[in-house]
């Protein structure tokens, strides 16, 4: 949209009150949802709302590629609208459903496993996959797209990119 640009989470869906717990992830506790917004939305309230630890890390991928995996994760937040499942730690959890979504395009690029469901540990398995596109060490690319919380004005993902390294 212009200078605006889409942004998508994989999340446990939590009732109000509810607090997020790794344990409640593995007894069906939660759904599973996608919340598809802007990234002023969706980043915006992460870093500057909640005061979360974000990164926004450039990719390595053709035009095409990042294409069919924005449409495989609308796709599939299309389908658990209709089909609701459950949120789970280890098997369905925000960056097991990522994995999905990259090994779709590129089969068995990132293989399951503890790092495949643990968030901690995904940017850093991505820089090993060779996923993002920064030939930075991992430490200094980990603080180099780290997103410091910004204004929700209208130019907010010009914002959050103008401190990121020249690729």
């Amino acid at each position: 949209f212009g200078d605006e640009y889409v942004a998508i989470s994989v999340e446990a869906r939590k009732e109000a009150g509810e607090v997020y717990s790794p344990l409640r992830g593995l007894l069906r506790q939660y759904e599973l949802m996608y919340v598809v917004g802007t990234e002023r939305d969706i980043i915006g309230l992460r870093t500057g709302i909640w005061r979360e630890d974000v990164r926004l890390y450039p990719v390595r991928a053709t035009p095409e590629a990042m294409r069919r995996t924005f449409i495989d994760m609308v796709t599939r937040a299309e389908k658990l609208a209709v089909d609701p499942e459950f949120y789970n730690t280890v098997t369905s959890s925000c960056s097991s459903n990522i994995v999905r979504h990259v090994n779709a395009i590129a089969p068995g690029h990132v293989r399951a496993g503890l790092r495949t469901a643990l968030p901690a540990f995904s940017d850093r398995l991505a820089w090993e996959r060779g996923l993002i596109d920064s030939d930075l060490p991992y430490d200094q690319i980990h603080e180099a797209y780290r997103i410091e919380p910004a204004s929700a004005g209208p130019d907010f993902s010009r914002h959050i990119r103008r401190r990121f390294p020249a690729r």
